[in-house]
């Protein structure tokens, strides 16, 4: 018998839940929260206009018409300007870029592949987190956390523009990651070397991911041998950005100017970091973002909400068994890449003059990636610590604590989950 009159409340509504968890089926309820969540992410991103460089960018068919010239000579022509001018080696930016816009010159056909990335990003990140925790409950998760911190901004974005380069260097190094994992072999090794190089030649603030990716190799393999591809790769990078530096041309461009004065990077660190939580924006009362109408809030919550919290529900009643290296790994790896992307962007001048409260730099995208992996590591340490087996073995509630714990947690996520997705909806109403 219940020892109080909530925790007899608590489990009639337990009851009640199970039941219809029961009726519909877990797997059910989580891909509808899924389909629904990814769905109303995609009308977001899709409604966008062009922006940042895409403004540019979108013209690139033209561009080679007037010049009489191939993509192939434009993207050789550039990566060899920023090789020499600003000592930048990123061919593999440009050729993506320019290949995308050359193909999908429509803006519909362009927001659609910039979904179908993100989406590709996300699923590759839920099955490392998959491949660390070795339990099927973890990786859907971690996707409704992730789409609860994907976030259409106002400034910069990364999501809606810039050929969803972040979204696509992400997949590429987390991909690698996942494939030394699950595909041991030479074959399968230079894949995954393959796939961190291009990502780092494309965007080479994943070079600063390198140690973290070893850490996660390693500690779920126990081989140090399986490391050697992204060891490799990122020592190329180094060697790359180490000679173009000390050959280029000095630039006073603030872009590409440092400054390691303490207030100023402390600022710029603070922002860049905490513009990846949910809901930045109108924490920090950013010029040009409207409060989130209530009508589409409740909306959101009705269709996304509801499945959401029963499928948090539906994994948080047994306890989640994983290696005890899972949680403490999701949380080391999250909380380095957010720290050092965030701190690359924080010691350059341009943004730490020009970057708003509220409002991060293109790397807030790695961001958002590092705090779903924190979040997911803090969910399994709080079922592990909330959630009881009975003396048969099927893991339910047995204590006013578990219940409050499986409620609590399911709530803040649908909770999280319906304001990002109501306020990327609001941002292109």
């Amino acid at each position: 018998m219940a020892s109080n009159p909530v925790e007899a409340l608590l489990g009639k509504l337990d009851s009640i839940q199970l039941r219809i968890i029961d009726a519909l089926g877990s797997k059910t309820i989580v891909l509808v929260a899924l389909a629904i969540g990814f769905g109303l992410y995609a009308a977001a991103i899709i409604a966008t206009p062009y922006s940042g460089d895409d403004l540019i960018n979108k013209d690139i068919r033209e561009y080679l018409a007037t010049h009489e010239t191939s993509l192939g000579e434009v993207i050789v022509s550039y990566t060899g300007w920023w090789m020499q001018s600003q000592g930048r080696f990123f061919p593999g930016s440009l050729s993506w870029t320019y290949t995308l816009f050359y193909v999908f010159d429509s803006r519909i056909e362009y927001k659609i592949v910039l979904v179908a990335v993100a989406i590709a990003a996300v699923a590759v990140a839920s099955a490392l987190a998959w491949a660390i925790s070795r339990n099927r409950s973890v990786p859907a998760v971690f996707a409704l956390l992730a789409l609860s911190t994907l976030q259409v901004r106002a400034w910069y974005d990364g999501l809606t523009s810039y050929a969803g380069l972040l979204p696509l260097t992400t997949a590429l190094a987390l991909g690698a990651c996942l494939i030394l994992i699950k595909r041991p072999g030479v074959v399968w090794g230079i894949v995954a070397g393959f796939a961190y190089l291009y990502a780092l030649f494309t965007y080479e603030t994943t070079l600063l991911f390198a140690p973290a990716l070893v850490a996660v190799v390693y500690m779920v393999t126990r081989s140090w041998r399986r490391t050697v591809p992204i060891i490799i790769p990122a020592l190329v990078e180094a060697a790359i950005a180490v000679s173009l530096r000390v050959t280029m041309v000095p630039t006073e461009a603030p872009a590409y100017t440092l400054n390691f004065a303490l207030g100023d990077v402390t600022r710029a660190l603070f922002r860049q970091m905490t513009a990846a939580i949910p809901l930045s924006q109108w924490w920090y009362g950013y010029p040009g973002v409207s409060p989130i109408p209530n009508v589409l809030i409740v909306l959101v919550a009705v269709f996304l909400g509801i499945p959401t919290f029963f499928a948090v529900r539906a994994f948080g009643r047994r306890r989640v068994e994983v290696p005890r290296f899972a949680a403490p790994l999701l949380l080391g790896t999250g909380a380095w890449i957010w720290l050092s992307s965030s701190a690359l962007v924080s010691v350059t001048s341009l943004w730490q003059t020009e970057m708003p409260a509220g409002q991060g730099y293109l790397a807030v995208i790695y961001g958002y990636f590092s705090l779903t992996m924190i979040l997911t590591g803090l969910w399994i340490l709080g079922n592990r610590r909330f959630i009881g087996a009975t003396a048969t073995g099927k893991e339910i509630p047995r204590s006013l604590g578990s219940l409050l714990w499986q409620y609590s947690s399911a709530l803040v996520i649908a909770s999280l989950l319906v304001l990002t997705i109501a306020g990327n909806l609001s941002l292109v109403d």
